[in-house]
């Protein structure tokens, strides 16, 4: 089963991830299709969340999302091809103007794994892209612990 979450409470007065859906049908649809890749590779509840811009958003595993080091899951975000090549060039300032001038017209995937679940030691994978869902998910059967998973899931808890 799948659910959107509509943030998270910090306790000093706001939400984290608080879009509950993708600035665009093309990124929501993309959350979409990666919750039901986790659904179907794992067999468990799985949360959307989006940022609070709502230009990147992710699928997570619930039972095991207690903090970024044990996160488990698959996002999606919306970029400007034009701002990342100028982002590469070393001799180039970046000004905020620079942020909104230029739309988004990519839209990238990741794996996301906290360091406690990752196979390498002290690795994490946050923003390991890809151009397609199947990159992501191939990504994240490579790295995953699933013993780590595993035990979590018996114990309810990581070593």
């Amino acid at each position: 089963m799948t659910t959107r979450s509509a943030g998270t409470p910090t306790g000093v007065g706001f939400l984290v991830g608080a879009g509950y859906e993708g600035k665009t049908k093309e990124l929501d649809n993309a959350v979409v299709r990666l919750s039901k890749k986790l659904e179907k590779e794992f067999n468990m509840e799985v949360e959307i969340r989006f940022n609070n811009d709502r230009e990147s958003g992710g699928a997570y595993i619930k039972a095991v999302d207690e903090g970024f080091e044990y996160t488990i899951g698959l996002s999606a975000g919306l970029y400007s091809s034009k701002l990342r090549k100028l982002m590469q060039d070393k001799n180039y300032s970046l000004s905020m103007d620079d942020l909104t001038k230029y739309p988004n017209d990519l839209l990238r995937f990741s794996a996301v794994l906290g360091e406690k679940v990752s196979l390498v030691p002290k690795e994490v994978l946050w923003k390991k892209e890809y151009k397609t869902i199947t990159g992501a998910v191939n990504c994240l059967r490579k790295y995953l612990d699933k013993k780590a998973l595993a035990d979590y899931l018996k114990r309810g808890e990581f070593t």
